[in-house]
């Protein structure tokens, strides 16, 4: 750790990693990257390195991505980094910004499967919206030209039904007037019957007196006045009655006519009955449309509704994955400050060591104590890692490079201890000789 990073706490909340680790993970995503760019990192590389790494992560390259000048004055939001400034990081890509996009990626890849469920959810509720909206259009096409339809057809319904009205009226007077007519033709038939037989038996009854007036003509001589006048009086009744026959003959023949008209009648009333009948099936389809377009509304409500309840569920799943964020917002605020809790410690260590190697140098009696000292602190040390590796497991890399780095310091200790009992010595020996 420089200077620098003596004098303020890290605003990240994220391992560092070490140069090898570094080039191996960027290695692992197919990305060209030595030691030599995280120690001297030159411009043209590393934004080849930064554009390979959105194209992967992002899918945008150079000629995809739009330019966006509003985002210069916000850097934490385009960055997604706290104090991710010109300065530090991108003229000097230090360990930071590597790691930082080597955990983004791990994150990202163990959140990936969530992210790709959460989306293919997204997309088939927006299918499906989709569908229910262009069901909906359709149906409501579907109703408006039934409307439309019904309108049209409402002034030919109405047209028919007074054209069936007034035939209707027209066939019950024409019923009417046929059962007159049938009655009087029934009568008629029955007086010509009865005239037909008369004039039979009147007929019969000529003939049988003129055979009688032929057999009694030779016996009555007497009078012969009076049976022409007789015979004159039948001969009139006779035609008297073929007139009367001839009447009734002219009166059946018109009623026969009027009967051949009735029937001409009946054919269009008949047909104007189908028509009725075609009104009522065409009412009849007209209903079942309408039952149609009812259950087609209650189904597009239903399908609302559901539509309704999955943007609800679509709500609570956001509301899920917003507190999933702040728990683990919460989670790294937490580990940041343990992180600071054992950095002061380390500070207070260093210190502790600092004072112990002056006073080592200064006697040699605080030697001794300078290496109980070290030795309570190696033992401190010890204890800090054993509660770092309990508590703290994103921590491991940072405690091994200061586990060196004291290791590193206790050698030179012992080194300079070593040195100056070879002095002390030769000293003494010096005296003695």
């Amino acid at each position: 750790m420089d200077a620098n990073d003596k004098g303020k706490k890290p605003p990240y909340s994220y391992p560092l990693l070490k140069p090898h680790d570094v080039v191996q993970c960027m290695n692992d995503l197919s990305i060209q990257f030595e030691e030599n760019d995280i120690a001297k990192p030159n411009p043209i590389k590393m934004m080849q390195t930064y554009e390979a790494i959105t194209e992967i992560f992002m899918g945008i390259s150079r000629d995809s991505s739009p330019f966006h000048n509003g985002m210069n004055g916000h850097q934490d939001l385009a960055f997604g980094i706290l104090e991710a400034t010109i300065e530090v990081d991108v003229k000097s890509p230090v360990r930071r910004i590597c790691s930082a996009i080597i955990n983004f990626a791990k994150f990202r890849e163990e959140r990936m499967s969530v992210f790709e469920q959460c989306t293919q959810k997204t997309d088939e509720l927006n299918d499906q919206r989709m569908h229910l909206s262009t069901r909906n259009a359709e149906l409501a096409e579907k109703v408006n030209s039934i409307r439309l339809k019904r309108q049209e057809e409402e002034s030919a319904v109405l047209r028919l039904k007074e054209a069936n009205g007034v035939l209707t009226g027209e066939l019950r007077e024409l019923k009417r007037q046929q059962t007159a007519l049938t009655n009087e033709i029934e009568a008629r038939k029955k007086e010509k019957a009865e005239l037909v037989d008369k004039m039979t038996n009147n007929e019969l009854l000529i003939t049988n007196l003129k055979q009688e007036s032929s057999r009694l003509r030779s016996r009555i001589v007497h009078s012969p006045e009076k049976l022409k006048q007789v015979l004159v009086d039948m001969n009139a009744s006779l035609a008297s009655e073929k007139v009367n026959v001839q009447t009734l003959e002219k009166k059946a023949r018109e009623i026969q006519a009027r009967i051949e008209m009735m029937h001409v009648v009946e054919q269009d009333v008949n047909a104007c009955v189908g028509l009725l009948h075609d009104c009522e099936e065409q009412k009849s389809k007209f209903e079942e449309a309408q039952k149609l377009l009812t259950a087609d509304r209650e189904s597009v409500a239903k399908k609302e509704g559901e539509l309704r309840e999955l943007k609800i569920k679509e709500q609570s799943m956001k509301r899920q994955l917003m507190n999933s964020q702040e728990k683990l917002q919460r989670l790294q605020k937490y580990s940041q400050q343990k992180r600071d809790k054992l950095e002061e410690r380390l500070g207070k260590l260093r210190d502790e060591y600092g004072a112990t190697h002056h006073e080592r140098a200064a006697t040699q009696g605080k030697i001794d104590e300078c290496i109980a000292v070290s030795k309570e602190t190696e033992e401190k040390s010890f204890e800090l890692a054993r509660a770092m590796d309990a508590e703290m497991t994103q921590i491991q890399t940072d405690f091994a490079r200061i586990k060196s780095q004291l290791e590193l310091y206790m050698d030179e200790m012992r080194s300079i201890m070593n040195t100056d009992e070879h002095v002390l010595i030769k000293s003494m020996n010096k005296l003695v000789i």
